[in-house]
């Protein structure tokens, strides 16, 4: 026993790294959500001015299903659904998978513009994940992501990663104060921290 780490000394995660789903929904969608909402931002565009949206990825991005209007949790796994949404609001959040954001019509008629092929080139669990998208106008815009957000190699921020602990925290049966439960949360290797957390999570505070 004596080459057994100590508890608390060797971490795991600072030798292997701990990769961070910013999206609720399958990971093989999450370097086409990215290029997509790239695009959305930087050229301001409305789903309804696009004609086409064409993703071409690692053939082990292709294992998600590709329905429009799936039925839950299918939905979370449908490239062209996931796709059309980042496309119809710019990003992908819990509320994207209610039933009321399904049926809505835009919505749909995003994802119908989707479609998606293997690049014979990539090899199978490759991040890469290249999005073309063309406006009614002709203009063709297109944009290359090597690996999604919340990877190693692209790292989410702060500020991102406590947008997606609010997003979680919206959908607590408890009262909650996000921001404080998050600081609390990230300060857990501090003495006292659990009691902190705990507080937050109790409803008399305790």
């Amino acid at each position: 026993m004596e080459d057994a780490p100590v508890l608390g000394e060797e971490w795991a995660t600072e030798e292997f790294n701990l990769d961070i789903k910013k999206y609720p929904c399958c990971s093989f969608t999450h370097s086409g959500i990215d290029a997509v909402s790239a695009l959305h931002d930087a050229h301001d565009i409305e789903a309804s001015d696009v004609e086409t949206v064409h993703v071409s990825t690692a053939k082990g991005r292709t294992t998600s299903s590709s329905t429009t209007s799936p039925r839950r949790p299918w939905r979370k796994f449908s490239m062209q659904y996931v796709i059309g949404s980042a496309l119809y609001d710019g990003t992908v959040t819990l509320e994207t998978f209610t039933e009321d954001a399904v049926a809505e019509e835009g919505r749909q008629a995003a994802a119908g513009k989707v479609d998606f092929e293997v690049d014979p080139d990539l090899s199978y669990s490759s991040h890469r994940t290249a999005v073309e998208i063309e406006l009614q106008s002709g203009e063709t815009l297109r944009h290359v992501q090597e690996h999604p957000s919340g990877t190693e190699e692209n790292p989410v921020s702060d500020a991102e990663l406590r947008e997606k602990f609010q997003q979680c925290v919206d959908y607590s049966p408890v009262d909650v104060d996000g921001d404080a439960l998050y600081d609390a949360v990230t300060a857990l290797d501090e003495p006292g921290s659990v009691d902190a957390v705990l507080g937050h999570l109790t409803p008399d505070g305790g």
